[in-house]
């Protein structure tokens, strides 16, 4: 029987899934799509992400907890299930290694330039690896401590930053000069992602894992962190220098002082490694857990396994400088993510009412 995941391990979980590296750029997309007072539009992002939670709730709630494989293997034949499983499997392996790819290519930019980027890799492989070997329930109760190490900044940097805010920078206009399109839409909506992987997480939730609840009040949560962070970087800079930084979030960090340490910046964003630590493990964790279900012989599972780590090998090796085409990757990878966020949950549902029927038939 497998061990269940508390509440409180649960909500943290899903705001480290969902809180990811692309808040630090999050101000300049909502700038560039929405204009003039952008941020705003988090709230409509976040009530998006919320009713995608509610279509996985009825998938939860009517399949009494199964995992999603058997979901599918009750109504579908092997032949199909076998081969959009593998799919998710690579969707979710190569994600996962293109997020901290991409953090470690941003993390040598800023402070480690000279170093070369193999050394980054190794170092975060064998972090990830170590992760994995505990399960989920490790890496949930990693994620805890990591959240804990890190709850100062919460209070730390807002306090700090509302000292120097600045109303003047904000007009009364709404959504002007926004450029309105759906590419940037789905970039900016692809960072309140992660929480699709609370389909994977079904068998080890119980009553008192409150498993939707704990997602619902996570996004909650996520969706305020963006605000915040959005509302004091739109409060340091006009609309056209926004526009023009990479990473305003972090541009905007270097402004706290504090006495006991400098580059406060560097700092923070060096923390935010743990979060990619585990998101990654987290999206790897999901794609051995389908490996895990396909494949019911632990002997038998030695070459996927295998596969998947070469796999992870070679889009960590692959151009391992060049953080452009990580991010068009990445880009790409997440509009498909989007789409198995909406997608997987829909087709669950049509196969637990068709599941439902035949059994209803059967004792008539």
């Amino acid at each position: 029987m497998n061990e269940k995941l508390k509440f409180s391990q649960t909500v943290i979980l899903a705001i480290t899934l969902q809180y990811g590296i692309i808040s630090f750029e999050m101000p300049r997309l909502l700038a560039e799509e929405f204009g003039y007072n952008g941020w705003l539009a988090l709230f409509g992002f976040g009530a998006i992400s919320s009713l995608n939670l509610w279509l996985i709730a009825f998938v939860y709630r009517y399949s009494n907890g199964v995992n999603i494989y058997t979901i599918a293997r009750r109504v579908l034949p092997a032949g199909i299930v076998i081969p959009l499983f593998s799919l998710l499997t690579l969707q979710w392996t190569v994600l996962g290694v293109l997020i901290s790819k991409q953090f470690l290519l941003i993390l040598r930019s800023t402070s480690f330039p000279t170093i070369e980027p193999l050394y980054l890799y190794i170092l975060l492989g064998a972090l990830i690896l170590l992760l994995l070997s505990k399960g989920i329930i490790g890496i949930a109760t990693t994620t805890v401590i990591f959240f804990i190490c890190m709850f100062w900044l919460v209070i730390l940097v807002p306090e700090t930053l509302f000292n120097q805010f600045n109303f003047t920078r904000f007009t009364p206009y709404l959504f002007k000069d926004g450029a309105f399109t759906l590419k940037g839409m789905l970039n900016i909506y692809f960072a309140f992602l992660g929480y699709e992987l609370c389909l994977l997480l079904f068998p080890y939730s119980g009553k008192k894992t409150r498993l939707m609840t704990g997602f619902q009040l996570a996004n909650l949560i996520v969706t305020l962190l963006y605000c915040i962070s959005a509302i004091l970087t739109f409060s340091f800079y006009s609309f056209e220098q926004l526009q023009q930084l990479a990473y305003p979030s972090l541009n905007t960090l270097s402004f706290i002082r504090f006495p006991f340490v400098q580059r406060v910046d560097d700092l923070i964003f060096n923390l935010f490694m743990l979060r990619a630590l585990i998101i990654t493990s987290m999206y790897l964790w999901a794609a051995i857990e389908l490996v895990r279900n396909m494949v019911t012989s632990v002997k038998k599972r030695v070459i996927p396994s295998l596969g998947m780590a070469i796999l992870a090998a070679i889009i960590a090796l692959w151009n391992r400088g060049d953080l452009q085409k990580t991010e068009r990757w990445l880009y790409f990878l997440g509009m498909v993510e989007i789409g198995i966020a909406f997608l997987l949950p829909a087709l669950l549902l049509i196969l637990i009412t068709i599941h439902h029927w035949k059994e209803r038939r059967k004792h008539v």
